[in-house]
């Protein structure tokens, strides 16, 4: 089993966000904002080029399942897309 301590890296997050995720959103929409999370607020940035197949790897997903995913989070403006 990992050793979970915070010397081990951590998500520094607000905690009302994290609640509001947490109690909002569907299964696999909190996988994917979670993995968006470890990938961004994980690596102390607010933004990541992070693509569809990494955010699959990273939540056990299919590519087709996070590509819905996201689109959700998008319109539920959880989640900004660039597309550059």
């Amino acid at each position: 089993m990992a050793n979970p301590q915070t010397e081990n890296g951590h998500i520094r997050i607000a905690h009302d966000l994290y609640r509001a995720a947490l109690k909002h959103l569907p299964p696999t929409d909190y996988k994917v904002w979670s993995a968006v999370a470890d990938f961004t607020y994980g690596w102390g940035k607010k933004e990541a080029p992070i693509s569809y197949s990494t955010l699959a790897a990273a939540c056990g997903l299919t590519v087709v399942t996070v590509k819905r995913s996201v689109k959700r989070l998008k319109a539920w403006s959880v989640l900004r897309v660039d597309r550059r």
